[in-house]
């Protein structure tokens, strides 16, 4: 019985690590994504001002 115990302990650790790992994964890429967004919202902005800059001097 106690073998079991330790078995189901040992599991159960095993499982919260891997939770954690993947925790971790799902928040590296939420992270890429988001700095991704950012950066394409930024480049269309500046693209933007560009755009406008030179349809002023036309």
């Amino acid at each position: 019985m106690r073998t079991n115990v330790k078995v189901i302990a040992v599991s159960n650790e095993q499982r919260e690590s891997e939770q954690d790992k993947q925790r971790l994964v799902k928040a590296y890429k939420e992270t890429i994504n988001q700095a991704m967004i950012e950066g394409i919202d930024k480049a269309l902005a500046q693209n933007g001002a560009i755009y406008k800059a030179m349809q002023s001097r036309n």
